[in-house]
């Protein structure tokens, strides 16, 4: 199989590779490959199903820490890198595409904490850089778009947990995409788990895009039943999330009144 062409460059100048933790790089690749694939998905950074085969590493060299990364859709994922970089000078152009701040997020820790600027370029020594990514960037833009107080929102637990930290997927009405939540203590997440596919409030910490007030980040603090669900409906939801796996349950709303207490 001949080597195909990159797409486009991430590049930390003035870093050998053996200095870049594997976190730091995993996390790194995952944050650009959402950036270049327009993914929103946010859960724990999973990437959509199929996603993961549409980029890989081309020619590490020594020298600096320079990646040169594949892609089967090369002139969409410049497209979306080169949106970014646009973003990144100019925050109120961001639109719909708050999914961004995600990965951005992370690459801006990723660049304090290698104490290097991180460069998205064009293949090439001499490649136009299309965004550039430094300790503060995540800070600037959120100090530009975001504004965050105390709320409480509406929606359908559908996912609790998360490997990285305490995590909850809420359906929230009028909106396409999952919210993904920041759940403030361990109690607060089993309580959640309690209530998966039920319609709940939570109260905490937003922060609203400015651009289109969308929440686009939420940590809850506390939850209360926001529209009790009748007990088929959940555990029709429940059954179909679960598969197979709830036809050895003999009597789920047993099962599930005696987990949740």
């Amino acid at each position: 199989m001949p080597k195909p062409s990159p797409a486009f460059v991430v590049y930390a100048p003035n870093i050998y590779p053996e200095r870049v933790p594997f976190h730091a790089l995993a996390k790194l690749i995952s944050a650009v490959q959402r950036l270049a694939s327009g993914s929103a998905d946010e859960f724990d950074d999973d990437i959509e199903d199929g996603a993961e085969n549409l980029f890989g590493l081309l020619g590490v060299k020594r020298g600096s820490s320079r990646y040169e990364m594949s892609s089967l859709a090369p002139e969409q994922s410049v497209k979306n890198i080169r949106d970014v970089g646009k973003v990144l000078v100019r925050p109120n152009t961001i639109g719909p595409r708050e999914f961004i701040l995600g990965p951005i997020h992370t690459l801006s820790e990723i660049s304090r904490s290698l104490n290097s600027v991180i460069l998205i370029q064009e293949p090439g020594r001499d490649g136009k850089v299309l965004a550039t990514i430094q300790p503060r960037t995540y800070a600037s833009l959120s100090e530009r778009l975001l504004v965050k107080g105390e709320t409480t929102v509406y929606g359908e637990v559908v996912r609790v947990g998360g490997a990285t930290g305490k995590k909850c997927g809420l359906r929230v009405p009028g909106r396409t995409k999952m919210l993904i939540c920041h759940v403030q203590n361990q109690d607060v997440a089993r309580r959640l788990g309690q209530k998966l596919y039920e319609d709940v409030s939570v109260k905490g910490v937003a922060h609203w895009l400015k651009t289109t007030w969308n929440v686009v980040h939420f940590s809850i603090r506390d939850l209360s039943q926001a529209k009790p669900k009748a007990t088929d409906e959940i555990i029709k939801n429940l059954r179909d999330a679960g598969g197979d796996g709830w036809d050895e349950v003999e009597n789920p709303e047993s099962f599930l009144n005696e987990m949740a207490g």
